[in-house]
């Protein structure tokens, strides 16, 4: 169930979920010190609260646009949380406990044009999210990996592009982009810049990482192209079982959007 909307300068999104089971039994967890996954069926609640300063965003949708493109002058403070109990078990030597899901996030976003002859605009995004989804919880991802089962690995994370993505503790995100102004046959480019920077509890170092792209609108956000280079850290233990942080490595990303 789930309520969205607007009241003046506030918008509003609300859901409570019940996660259901149908002949699945919990997998089993080992002691090991770090609390993983379990199936439940408690009830999940989230929440996103969104001031909006200057113009209105439209919450048709369930995402944002991400740039008006210079047609907009857009700033927005946004809080939000997720909520779910006992969604993880932790395994000590000597005890078990179940350990709630809880995040929470603060944004801030600015959309506006810069000069409204030539088209150019200002986009710039920043936020910080606190997990706690148990002790040493933590997950590593790799987007569309082809080698995450690959044995032959150089890094704790996993095979292929794996990294620390979610986790016990906390993130910090920045993106930055500037649109320049239009080409003569209405296309227009807007290179970017973001850094990251993640802390969690299991990893005994912190990690840093950037990402440097270019969007290319064909027309718009109907169609267009990105290309970005991102940089991602690269995690071994050490003699003493730390897991620390011994260098980065980068991946090239291309993509494109048509929306109709």
């Amino acid at each position: 169930m789930y309520a969205k909307g607007q009241i003046g300068k506030l918008d509003y999104r609300v859901a409570i979920n019940k996660p259901f089971v149908n002949g699945t039994a919990p997998a089993a967890v080992a002691r090991n010190s770090v609390a993983t996954n379990v199936i439940n069926e408690n009830y999940a609640t989230s929440g996103y609260f969104d001031w909006m300063f200057w113009d209105k965003e439209s919450n048709k949708l369930p995402f944002f646009v991400g740039s008006y493109l210079g047609t907009k002058k857009v700033l927005n403070l946004g809080l939000g949380f997720y909520n779910h109990s006992k969604a993880s078990l932790y395994k000590s030597a000597t005890d078990s406990t179940y350990q709630n899901h809880f995040a929470f996030g603060a944004d801030v976003f600015l959309d506006m044009p810069l000069n409204k002859t030539k088209g150019t605009a200002l986009n710039f995004l920043a936020t910080f999210y606190s997990l706690d989804y148990g002790t040493n919880y933590i997950r590593n991802v790799g987007v569309l990996n082809a080698h995450a089962t690959s044995t032959a690995t150089e890094s704790w994370a996993g095979g292929g592009n794996l990294q620390p993505t979610i986790g016990s503790g906390t993130i910090t995100y920045l993106q930055a982009g500037y649109l320049l102004p239009k080409c003569k046959n209405k296309t227009a480019f807007m290179p970017y810049a973001t850094a990251t920077y993640k802390k969690f509890d299991r990893l005994k170092d912190p990690s840093f990482q950037y990402g440097l792209g270019l969007n290319y609108f064909v027309s718009g956000h109907n169609a267009k192209v990105t290309l970005e280079y991102q940089s991602r850290p690269i995690y071994n233990t050490n003699a003493a079982n730390e897991i620390v942080k011994n260098g980065s490595k980068g991946q090239i990303v291309l993509q494109t959007h048509i929306f109709l």
